[in-house]
């Protein structure tokens, strides 16, 4: 939650595979649309770092998968 004096924002997602995402660079930044309703900038060095978290949840996510077909 980001919290300014006065007001605080607080957003919530939930991304399923049918939902379109796309992806645009401008100029320094990644342009993301996902499901036509939500809109993420972002940054390279933050790109890194949310490109960490993800691979890790899926591979935590498919672990059970990688087991059974081993």
């Amino acid at each position: 939650m980001s919290m300014h004096p006065g007001f605080g924002i607080s957003s919530f997602a939930r991304i399923e595979s049918e939902a379109p995402i796309s992806c645009h660079v401008v100029g320094d930044e990644a342009h993301l649309t996902i499901g036509g309703a939500l809109d993420l900038v972002i940054t390279k060095a933050a790109l890194v770092d949310l490109t960490g978290h993800l691979v890790r949840a899926r591979d935590e996510l498919t672990a059970d998968e990688q087991l059974t077909t081993a």
